[in-house]
């Protein structure tokens, strides 16, 4: 399994403003079921790097609603 990294930013005017945003970014990553061993690489007020372990065959689907749930977006 290849080792691959998401990089997210807190969509403004979360309802999770509140909440430390690597809290907010690791309880998203861990929800989505393909994947593991997620570690967190780096982490600002602004931006947060996850790089994570993909468990499925084929491509990588990061669900956009999720993302909206938790007031996030991915940066970039």
């Amino acid at each position: 399994m290849s080792r691959y990294q998401i990089t997210l930013n807190r969509r403004p005017g979360s309802l999770l403003d509140f909440v430390p945003l690597q809290d907010v970014a690791l309880a998203y990553v861990q929800s989505l079921e393909a994947l593991c061993d997620v570690r967190l690489e780096s982490a600002s007020e602004r931006q947060v790097v996850i790089s994570f372990l993909w468990s499925k065959v084929g491509s990588r689907d990061i669900p956009q609603d999720k993302l909206d749930y938790y007031g996030l977006e991915r940066a970039g």
